[in-house]
């Protein structure tokens, strides 16, 4: 299962590509980048494989992204013997375990950035938070 999200960082955002081994329950892949293309994608994929080197058959399922969607990415799939499985339009609930984890991994995310804030703002004194 594939996704990409975003992560703030201080100096503004980086992509994130995974790839979910469901039944491992684990990344099996990602990779980080500025950009949000195909090169991504594939670049996490090719590490899932390089970790996993799964079966022929094995299901591949992302969203409809044109990342996930492109020429490239299928070609990679279709020749290391994937079956490829999209989310139906429109519909999160297709790829919920995706959508999951990177919710859980947003909420990681924003609350390092609070701690960094608050770490910043506050160099000895009380801290306080205002949101």
């Amino acid at each position: 299962m594939a996704d990409i999200t975003y992560i703030a960082i201080l100096s503004g955002f980086v992509y994130l590509a995974v790839i979910l081994d469901l039944f491992a329950r684990r990344v099996v892949g990602y990779a980080l980048s500025r950009n949000i293309d195909t090169a991504l994608c594939l670049q996490a994929f090719r590490m899932a494989l390089a970790r996993r080197r799964p079966p022929a058959g094995v299901i591949h399922h992302s969203d409809r992204g044109v990342q996930y969607a492109s020429h490239d990415y299928v070609e990679a799939l279709l020749a290391n013997g994937f079956r490829i499985s999209m989310a139906r339009k429109g519909n999160p609930y297709d790829n919920a375990a995706a959508e999951s984890f990177i919710k859980t991994l947003s909420l990681i995310s924003l609350l390092c950035m609070v701690a960094v804030r608050v770490n910043q703002q506050d160099r000895g004194s009380y801290p306080y938070l205002s949101l």
